[in-house]
């Protein structure tokens, strides 16, 4: 949203920053999410590709999937599609170095379940530097679904869930966003 005054240019960004990725080793336990004694955790590896994941409650090791740079709106689904069939895109690894999700400001978090290709306003982006519902990737979880999938932290991105399963990568299609709740977030 922009507002002008009197010539000046006023801009509103809608930036995520009541959360932050934190140091595992220098992380409030009072501010790490928490999820089934599972933390979502983030690293980087040595090419610079993007690991989110789960650690064990007090555990030293992240174990992540990699997520997928998609520079083109509207591109998304099919280079996913293109890069998972070829093998190449979501790669599991764990690391002893990574940062955990933490609630900086004790926002307020909750889930929301969006059909097809509708997100929430208020979902909380992968890149903390993007504004609620901004992006093309968001932190959320799997939904059951009568067995077909499990309830494991991850990310969202081409409408699936990207987690870790039993040392694997796992998708799934239905998917609770993790959203702020300050204020009630619809899907759109």
């Amino acid at each position: 949203m922009m507002l002008t005054k009197s010539g000046m240019v006023l801009l509103l960004v809608n930036v995520v920053t009541a959360f932050d990725w934190v140091d595992h080793k220098n992380a409030l336990e009072s501010q790490v999410v928490t999820m089934e004694r599972k933390h979502i955790c983030h690293f980087i590896d040595a090419n610079g590709r993007e690991y989110i994941g789960t650690v064990r409650k007090g555990g030293d090791v992240c174990e992540g999937v990699s997520r997928l740079f998609v520079p083109v709106p509207g591109s998304e689904a099919k280079l996913v599609r293109e890069k998972y069939a070829r093998g190449d895109g979501f790669k599991v690894k764990s690391k002893h170095t990574f940062s955990v999700f933490s609630n900086t400001k004790n926002e307020n978090i909750g889930w929301k379940y969006c059909t097809g290709g509708l997100k929430p306003t208020r979902a909380i982006p992968c890149d903390l530097n993007k504004g609620y519902g901004e992006g093309n990737c968001f932190l959320g979880r799997g939904v059951y679904g009568d067995g077909i999938c499990s309830e494991e932290f991850g990310f969202i991105q081409g409408n699936l869930v990207h987690m870790v399963n039993h040392g694997k990568h796992s998708r799934c299609p239905f998917r609770y966003y993790m959203v702020e709740k300050s204020e009630p977030s619809k899907c759109v």
